[in-house]
């Protein structure tokens, strides 16, 4: 990772508000797969937004907890590992953008993204994945 940021840093021409001071070190580098709101008291009402409405044949939905998240996802890991079957998910991440800064200002940006080009393999892949089984499941608890 180290060598990907220091060339990303010796670009010539240099990629436009991008430098040492805006690299974060390998270790803090992550995957976003999904972002959930989640309530922070087991115990406390539903919020306002969240609605309690009845999911399917009367059951209701879901509050959005830390325990709710926690068996979604266990509900879905045989879900994805029959779509993978054998074949482990490889993304090949071969798109690099900013995500856009507040007026336009590429000089403001603060946020730099690698994604699998919109329409490889990989994309294809991670999209059915993510499309027929986390979306459905994640949407119950939104």
């Amino acid at each position: 990772m180290k060598t990907f940021t220091d060339a990303l840093l010796a670009a010539s021409p240099a990629i436009p508000g991008l430098d040492a001071t805006v690299v974060i070190p390998p270790r803090r580098m992550h995957f976003t797969l999904g972002v959930m709101s989640l309530d922070l008291d087991e115990d406390a009402p539903a919020t306002a937004d969240v609605s309690q409405a009845p999911t399917q044949a009367g059951q209701e939905k879901p509050r959005p907890t830390l325990e709710a998240a926690k068996q979604v996802l266990q509900e879905l890991k045989p879900k994805i590992a029959e779509i993978l079957g054998q074949e482990p998910l490889r993304v090949k991440l071969d798109r690099m953008d900013i995500m856009k800064p507040e007026r336009r200002d590429d000089e403001r940006a603060h946020v730099m993204w690698l994604g699998p080009a919109v329409d490889g393999e990989s994309a294809k892949r991670l999209k059915r994945v993510a499309g027929e089984s986390v979306k459905p499941s994640i949407r119950v608890l939104c």
